[in-house]
């Protein structure tokens, strides 16, 4: 992940963190669940070092597959689909892999 990590800084992660935080705190959707793994997907991307995120296809500007890899798993996410191979994904409507995946998407997109 460092070399993903390398073309986006951590202000550019936090930008993308608080966009996606006020789309699950809005009166009408708020979910709790969804903010936990938010948090937890920052926290793979800016602390967490037994993580690792690779492109499987694609690049930054257009992504169409990333490996996840952990400790004890690697799970691939497609983002065009929405999608995740992690069982957290078959039981809700996002996982902290694909919001990892999505918030490093979204600072590589960011203009300095």
């Amino acid at each position: 992940m460092k070399d993903l990590l390398s073309k986006v800084s951590v202000w550019k992660l936090k930008q993308a963190y608080k966009a996606q935080e006020k789309v699950f705190c809005t009166p009408s959707q708020f979910n709790l669940e969804a903010l936990k793994r938010l948090e937890r997907a920052y926290d793979m991307l800016t602390k967490d070092t037994s993580y690792a995120i690779t492109f499987i296809k694609g690049n930054l500007t257009k992504p169409s597959s990333f490996e996840v890899m952990s400790m004890n798993a690697t799970y691939t996410v497609i983002p065009s689909q929405h999608s995740c191979t992690c069982p957290d994904a078959e039981r809700s409507p996002i996982c902290k892999h694909q919001l990892a995946v999505n918030l490093l998407i979204s600072a590589a997109k960011m203009k300095e």
